[in-house]
């Protein structure tokens, strides 16, 4: 399966603010991280997909919603939704980073 990094938390970039951009922004890279090895034996299945997904900001609570669309048809694969509280943005980011690539590597 190959993943287009442009796509990854897309529209998490659109927030409403520079300090949502930024957490998005660095949330991305944490995720392209740890899902190199995914991508590498995902490329060698040769199967296309898109991990695309949103964040949302109330105060300290976040909540990440990621899913995996099947590139062919459209349809997605897989969705999860994190919820967690904002104490400090690396550590949030490593963490959910880290939770999406566990969760996704039983299925892919």
């Amino acid at each position: 399966m190959r993943f287009s990094s442009d796509e990854n938390l897309e529209s998490a970039r659109n927030g409403s603010n520079t300090r949502d951009q930024f957490f998005a922004d660095g949330l991305t890279d944490e995720l392209n991280h740890a899902l190199a090895h995914i991508r590498e034996l995902a490329a060698r299945l040769d199967v296309d997909g898109v991990i695309e997904g949103s964040i949302r900001r109330f105060g300290d609570r976040l909540r990440i919603l990621v899913q995996l669309d099947d590139a062919a048809d459209g349809c997605t694969v897989w969705s999860q939704t994190y919820d967690r509280k904002l104490t400090s943005s690396f550590e949030a980011q490593q963490e959910i980073a880290s939770a999406i690539r566990d969760d996704l590597a039983g299925r892919i």
